[in-house]
C-alpha cells in the first residue's frame, strides 16, 4: 500500500494490507501489515500530527537500591533512592496528564506503593508496609496517559 500527499486534499484510502487517513503532509495517519518482516506479517504504525493515544509511557522494575531493572515504554526514564522506601522516577513526560500503578514484588512482605509527588518530569513512590513505615523494596510501575 502506498499513499501520495496532494496539498489541501483530505481523504480516506483502503488498500489490500492496510489504510491510510490524510489531511495533508503534517497531519497523516497509515496503518498496514508489513508482510516482509522476517517473524511473519508484522501490523505497523506510522503518522504525523496530534494524536490523542493515551498508553504506556514508560514501565519498568526498580530494585530496593533504586537500581533500574526491567524496563519498556515510549520514554526513557531512570530511578534513584532517595532515602528509606522512597524512590524517584524522573521521565521527563513533559505534563501530569498520567497515572501511576506500582506493586511490590515480594513474597514475603506485606505492604504497598503510594504516590508521594507527582510532576511534569518526575514522581516520587514509597514503598510501605502496613504498619506506615516506609521500607525498601523492589517494586515494578508502570505510567499511562497521554503520550
Amino acid at each position: 500500500m502506498s499513499f501520495a500527499f496532494v496539498s489541501d486534499i483530505r481523504q480516506t484510502q483502503f488498500g489490500r494490507d492496510g489504510l491510510a487517513v490524510i489531511g495533508d503532509s503534517n497531519n497523516y495517519l497509515h496503518v498496514a501489515f508489513d508482510r516482509a518482516n522476517a517473524s511473519g506479517p508484522k501490523l505497523t504504525f506510522s503518522g504525523k500530527g496530534n494524536f490523542d493515544m493515551p498508553g504506556c509511557i514508560c514501565a519498568g522494575s526498580v530494585d530496593r537500591n533504586g537500581q533500574k531493572n526491567g524496563y519498556w515504554g515510549v520514554r526513557p526514564w531512570k530511578a534513584e533512592r532517595l532515602q528509606a522506601g522512597k524512590y524517584k522516577i524522573t521521565h521527563g513526560i513533559g505534563h501530569i496528564d498520567y497515572y501511576v500503578t506500582a506493586n511490590i514484588v515480594s513474597s514475603a512482605f506485606m505492604g504497598s506503593v503510594i504516590v508521594m509527588e507527582k510532576t511534569a518530569t518526575y514522581v516520587v513512590l514509597g514503598t510501605g508496609g502496613v504498619d506506615g513505615v516506609l521500607y525498601d523494596n523492589t517494586f515494578d510501575f508502570q505510567i499511562c496517559g497521554r503520550n
